[in-house]
């Protein structure tokens, strides 16, 4: 890997882990007021509004190269979103937050084995235990004893597996075009979740609305950065990426909101989560890029 896209690789990473922060306080903020299937609708309407116009001037990449992979990604996609939307709906971003972070990156080097008969170094097990710790230290005020729906949890552990394949498939395809990737999801999203969205009773009030147009939005941002990392660090660096989520929004929170100054816990917890990131980073750019493996 080169210097330079090691570098983009990395920008990439921390700007996607800034736009996922602020679209899951976004989508906690709703209250649960709208249901999953409405938050994907609006998600999926916004995301094909955005995207169709480029679409209609680059029709070729539009369709996609590996078409197969598309919609097999874009299912997967679906699959995340509807789970972790509702894990952050019933359960505190917290720990839906640790879930993701330290099922993910497990998950990738475990298919990743499976599927491609590369197995995980010594190193790159040490910098995810790293990252995970650190996660759990940025979050620990948020991460006391709670009577936590099992549902909730389960769609946190189930969102994690589904987006550590998400992962592996976007480094298959590392050749397509992230808005032909986003593109695709929300076409399948918009059209499986419109015939629920049609039945289903819908809140009056506009801030939930408000809400889930902005998660749509920041969703938008973050994947196609997230497109971008994974494509240029490979799928376990990219999967770092909800690890870089609560450092973001901790020091969001902090630096432009007035929030409170994070403690000496949080700060090694940042810097652990850092330097895993850069290690895991490192080491991914070892192995051989999925799109080769035959």
């Amino acid at each position: 890997m080169s210097g330079p896209t090691a570098a983009r690789g990395l920008f990439a990473m921390a700007g996607a882990a800034f736009f996922l922060a602020t679209g899951d306080v976004s989508a906690n903020a709703s209250g649960g007021a709208l249901s999953v299937v409405q938050m994907l609708m609006v998600q999926s309407g916004l995301w094909l509004l955005l995207l169709l116009p480029w679409a209609a001037l680059h029709a070729p990449l539009a369709r996609g190269r590996h078409r197969g992979w598309l919609l097999l990604l874009a299912l997967a996609n679906v699959a995340f979103y509807a789970l972790y939307t509702h894990a952050l709906i019933t359960i505190p971003v917290a720990q839906a937050t640790v879930l993701l972070t330290g099922g993910t990156p497990f998950f990738v080097l475990l298919m990743v084995y499976v599927l491609f008969r590369l197995p995980p170094s010594r190193a790159e097990m040490a910098w995810i235990i790293v990252v995970v710790a650190g996660v759990g230290f940025v979050l620990h005020r948020g991460l006391g004893v709670h009577t936590l729906p099992v549902e909730g949890m389960a769609s946190g552990a189930g969102a994690a597996f589904v987006l550590a394949f998400t992962f592996v498939a976007l480094a298959r395809i590392s050749d397509e075009s992230a808005h032909a990737i986003n593109l695709w999801y929300a076409a399948l999203t918009f059209f499986l979740c419109l015939p629920l969205f049609v039945a289903s009773p819908r809140p009056s009030q506009p801030e939930p609305w408000s809400w889930a147009v902005l998660y749509g939005l920041l969703g938008l941002l973050g994947q196609t950065l997230l497109v971008w990392c994974t494509n240029d660090l490979g799928p376990t660096a990219g999967s770092m990426v909800a690890a870089l989520v609560p450092v973001i929004a901790m020091l969001t929170a902090w630096g432009l909101l007035h929030g409170p100054a994070p403690g000496r816990l949080e700060c090694v917890g940042a810097a652990l989560v850092l330097a895993g990131c850069l290690g895991i980073s490192r080491e991914g750019a070892r192995r051989p890029s999925l799109a080769a493996v035959p």
